[in-house]
């Protein structure tokens, strides 16, 4: 007859039936804690499995998202790179025109014009940029007691007191007297020469002089 769990409580065993009964009892313990245990793991992969595969979670959603991070990084370093790049070329280029034409924007030019040269001397021509006033200062023959001044546009915009005013001399009527030319960023202004002085070019003169000037 088989002996039970009862027998402990019965005393209907002797010593060596109750260790075999519980060993018995001790084994099946163990089973069911290693059934147990099984069970929580297997739950446990089961759970994970379906939320690795799941979208938008995972090493899948990270690997989506790397190219998208990526080209964004490289979009933005290269908007950050033009902007660094813009400023400190504008920074660098007022640098470069403050050692050259100084503050305020000044330019000289000294040529024969043939204004009241009597003494032989060459005229000098300053142009400045005055607080984003155009001006021309001529010295005729080099005597101040004669300066003429020539009054340009006024240059409107941030930061146009900085804009450089240059000159250069160009015969543009062919009657041996160079007109003067103020250059003004990407706009030439010109003045033709006059026995008494440099005046305002008429507009039919610049339709004229147009293929000369921008050559």
């Amino acid at each position: 007859m088989a002996v039970t769990s009862r027998d402990l409580n019965t005393g209907r065993c002797s010593p060596e039936q109750r260790r075999h009964i519980l060993r018995v009892l001790l084994g099946r313990g163990m089973e069911r804690l290693g059934q147990l245990r099984r069970s929580r793991t297997t739950g446990a992969l089961l759970l994970m499995v379906p939320l690795r595969a799941l979208p938008g979670h995972g090493s899948n959603r990270l690997h989506q998202l790397l190219p998208s991070n990526s080209a964004g990084t490289v979009v933005l370093t290269a908007l950050l790179l033009v902007t660094v790049f813009a400023l400190s070329n504008g920074w660098a280029q007022t640098k470069i025109d403050d050692l050259r034409y100084g503050r305020p924007r000044m330019d000289t030019l000294t040529a024969f014009v043939g204004h009241e040269q009597v003494n032989g001397l060459p005229t000098q021509l300053i142009a400045l940029n005055l607080n984003r006033q155009v001006m021309v200062v001529e010295f005729p023959g080099g005597d101040p007691s004669q300066m003429r001044t020539i009054v340009g546009p006024y240059l409107f915009g941030q930061q146009e007191d900085l804009t450089p005013v240059t000159l250069d001399m160009r015969d543009l009527n062919g009657d041996q007297r160079p007109e003067l030319l103020v250059i003004v960023k990407n706009e030439i202004l010109v003045y033709i020469n006059e026995p008494d002085g440099f005046r305002t070019m008429t507009p039919e003169e610049h339709q004229q002089f147009a293929g000369r000037i921008e050559n």
